[in-house]
């Protein structure tokens, strides 16, 4: 598991895929745009989002003003992999 702070109207994540975790979206403070296959959907805080394994998938913080925070869980989780493949982020201080 690990908590995303992301910074207001900056793309983070680009598209990718997890052949063997799904992946678990649950947003804490503000909203995250999140593109799963074709589909879009803006998700706000208190809400949760799964996306299912083998879908390109991407996310965003849209807003201009405010933090994106957010839990992302992966099932099965495997961290080796997950670090693996995660790039450097730029978090606010």
């Amino acid at each position: 598991m690990l908590e995303v702070v992301a910074e207001s109207a900056k793309p983070v994540w680009p598209m990718h895929v997890h052949d063997n975790e799904e992946e678990h979206f649950i947003i804490l403070e503000g909203k995250a745009l999140i593109a799963n296959g074709d589909s879009r959907a803006e998700v706000r805080c208190r809400f949760v989002r799964h996306l299912g394994r083998g879908v390109a998938h991407a996310w965003c913080n849209p807003s201009e003003d405010a933090l994106l925070r957010m839990l992302v869980l992966f099932t099965p989780e495997d961290s080796k992999n997950c670090s693996e493949e995660m790039p450097e982020l730029s978090l606010p201080t």
